[in-house]
Formats: structure tokens, C-alpha cells, sequence
């Protein structure tokens, strides 16, 4: 992590602070920026380092639909938080156009507005249920899970791309990294496994999306996430910053 962005990141953490009115909206525009902005170069493939923060975001937004009650997953009364999402991604996608911020390439566009297409059926089809699926809180806990053990075991990683080398009918790669940098995911997985424990034990409070989305893609977290050394007591500093400027979203009261 740069100390432009350990900067950046301080500065929006204090001005974000002085928002009086849609300072949810502005903190969830903000934190789904920050983990284009400091998801690291992934070798195996560019674009992954677009689509690793743009599947954060889906995953997250997806969750809150199976989590929360039926009164609090109305589309009209969250549209305008998902207009914001649609809106950091589109930013992304076409970020090279202007040369001031540095974000991951989407490369193909079509796959872009093909993720979108199928990102908002699912949140449609998923907001119509007029009650909690226990099946689905299972799968959703199970998927966060599986992606994690792939993440962090690298015969596992390793072999899957072999594997995948061999049906694409090339030959695997002589140099395979140990695993993919996806930023963050340890941290939204197990905050999101909370979330579901919470939804299954009756505890969880009715939220909406925004306050869902802050609560787990903070991104002084994720400022302390992207840290190593020196840096992250710079971003300790910032997630102190932001938590008493914005204590709201700092800690959300689950469990």
C-alpha cells in the first residue's frame, strides 16, 4: 500500500465524517472504490483483478438479500444503494479514461454488463421470497466456505488450475503461483458467516443494504487489510479515524 493511498484514504475518513445527510450512500460509494483501488495485480489473469472486488461486491449485496427479513429486502427502499454499486462498477469499467486514479481493467465490457444482467436477477428473484430459506443460508454459508479453503490451500489451487489447463486444451503453466490475492476475503467471508449464524439464530437486527454493505466492506478495514509493516499502523490510524468520526457504521450490532 502507497502513502498517496494510506493519505487518501485518512482524508476521505475525515470527510466523510462532517456528511450530514446520505453519508451511508457516500461511505458505500467510498469503501467499493477503496477495494478496486487496493486490490493487488493478479498474474494469472488481469481482469481478475477486477472482477476479485466487483464478486466482493455481488457476494456481499446477494447475502444481505438471504439474510434479511422481507420487510427490510424491498427493492424500492434500496434501489437507490444498488444505483451507487452500478454505478462504482461502470466508474471502473471505464476508469481509463481518466488518468488521475489507477483501477484494475474490467477487460471485456460485454462480460461486465452480462455480470450485472445476471447480478440484478438473482437480487430481484431472491428479494420475492416471503420468507427465510434455511437451504439456502446452508448453501450461501457452504459456497463462502469452499471459496476460502480454495483460496488458502495451495495443492488444491494448484491442481485446479492444472485442471482447467488440461480441459482448455493447453499445457499448464511451468510457473503457478501458490494462490490468488483476492483482497479482503477472509474478512467479508467470516463477517458474512456471521451474519448467516446470526439470520439462523433469530438475532440478526433488520438492516438495509447500505448499512449492510458498510458494515462489512468498511474500508478503513480493508485500508488495514492491504497493510504490511510500518503501514499498518497508518491504517490503524485511519480506522480509528473513521470509527469515531462515523460510529454507525464502525460496529454494527450483530450477535
Amino acid at each position: 500500500m502507497t502513502l498517496l493511498q494510506i493519505l487518501t484514504m485518512a482524508s476521505l475518513a475525515i470527510l466523510l465524517g462532517f456528511l450530514r445527510r446520505g453519508r451511508s450512500l457516500a461511505l458505500a460509494a467510498v469503501s467499493a472504490l477503496a477495494i478496486y483501488w487496493l486490490q493487488p495485480a493478479v498474474k494469472i489473469d488481469p481482469s481478475l483483478s477486477f472482477w476479485l472486488p466487483t464478486l466482493t461486491l455481488f457476494i456481499t449485496a446477494l447475502t444481505w438479500v438471504l439474510t434479511a427479513p422481507p420487510e427490510s429486502r424491498s427493492l424500492r427502499e434500496n434501489w437507490p444503494v444498488l444505483a451507487v454499486l452500478t454505478g462504482v462498477i461502470l466508474f471502473v469499467t471505464f476508469s481509463d479514461v481518466q488518468p488521475w486514479l489507477k483501477f484494475p481493467s474490467a477487460g471485456s465490457i460485454r462480460i461486465v454488463a452480462l455480470g450485472l444482467a445476471g447480478f440484478f436477477g438473482l437480487i430481484f428473484v431472491l428479494s420475492l421470497l416471503k420468507k427465510d430459506n434455511r437451504f439456502l443460508l446452508i448453501l450461501a454459508a457452504l459456497g463462502l466456505l469452499t471459496i476460502f479453503i480454495f483460496l488458502k490451500s495451495p495443492w488444491i489451487f494448484e491442481r485446479t488450475l492444472n485442471l482447467l489447463a488440461n480441459l482448455s486444451g493447453r499445457a499448464p503453466d511451468t510457473v503457478i503461483p501458490s494462490s490468488i490475492a483476492w483482497l479482503g476475503y477472509s474478512y467479508v467471508a467470516f463477517r458474512l458467516l456471521h451474519a448467516i449464524r446470526d439470520r439462523q439464530s433469530g438475532i440478526l437486527p433488520a438492516v438495509g443494504l447500505a448499512e449492510y454493505l458498510n458494515y462489512v466492506i468498511f474500508f478503513p478495514a480493508f485500508t488495514y487489510t492491504s497493510c504490511r509493516g510500518r503501514t499498518a499502523t497508518c491504517a490503524t490510524t485511519i480506522s480509528t479515524r473513521a470509527g469515531r468520526t462515523m460510529p454507525i457504521v464502525s460496529h454494527w450490532p450483530i450477535g
